[in-house]
């Protein structure tokens, strides 16, 4: 087995215990530069993958957070922002994330928007929306809610074909000067669909699998 062959089932073993997409930022954003670090533990039932052994269906992010915001100096709560989850100590599976946030009056005085974000380890896109009431010092409750799906191995070395799912989370933060705490919980509920051979993609069996994160991230912001 050649060099580009292991990395390849590496990269497959790996997408068998991936992370769930973390979209790591409130609905309202914030200018300039933001990092943080977050941390969870992920709770459900243990699955069998192959010769990957036992795993949950997806694992709470661990990693660290970077992204750059925009606001409108017209429009209020207009906005948006790029940045990355990168998670540890998978770091190259990094999650790039792209949102944007919609005016408050088209929102009923809401904060909200919708999102992008990707996994390219296992090529799923991710697009999501977020709301939340937040008061003006950004501290309050809020929703979010993404559609999952992930081709596992287009290569045809992993039994996965893909997986489906929705991901829901609730967060609640609050913030001190430039540093803004969250706790979050955040739920993956879908379904793996196995390969029936390695020469054909059409699934043969398929399960449903769920898995829950709490955790909490610290971010720091300079503007």
């Amino acid at each position: 087995m050649d060099l580009s062959q292991r990395l390849k089932l590496v990269v497959s073993a790996l997408a068998g215990q991936a992370c769930m997409p973390a979209m790591m930022h409130s609905p309202r954003i914030e200018p300039g530069l933001a990092i943080a670090l977050s941390a969870s533990y992920t709770a459900g039932p243990e699955y069998e993958n192959g010769d990957d052994g036992p795993s949950r269906f997806a694992y709470g992010p661990v990693g660290a957070n970077f992204g750059y915001g925009w606001t409108s100096g017209r429009i209020e709560g207009l906005g948006a922002s790029i940045g990355a989850h990168v998670p540890v100590p998978v770091i190259a599976a990094v999650q790039p994330d792209i949102y944007l946030q919609l005016p408050r009056s088209a929102l009923l005085g809401l904060d909200g928007g919708v999102g992008l974000t990707s996994r390219r380890i296992d090529r799923s896109v991710v697009p999501y929306a977020q709301l939340g009431i937040l008061s003006p010092t950004s501290t309050g409750v809020y929703a979010t809610y993404g559609l999952l799906r992930e081709s596992i191995d287009p290569d045809r070395n992993h039994p996965v074909l893909r997986e489906e799912g929705r991901i829901a989370g609730l967060a609640f933060q609050w913030r001190q000067g430039k540093t803004t705490s969250r706790i979050f919980a955040t739920g993956q509920f879908g379904r793996r669909y196995w390969r029936c051979s390695r020469s054909t993609d059409e699934p043969c069996r398929s399960e449903k699998r769920w898995a829950v994160a709490t955790g909490t991230a610290l971010e720091f912001r300079r503007r």
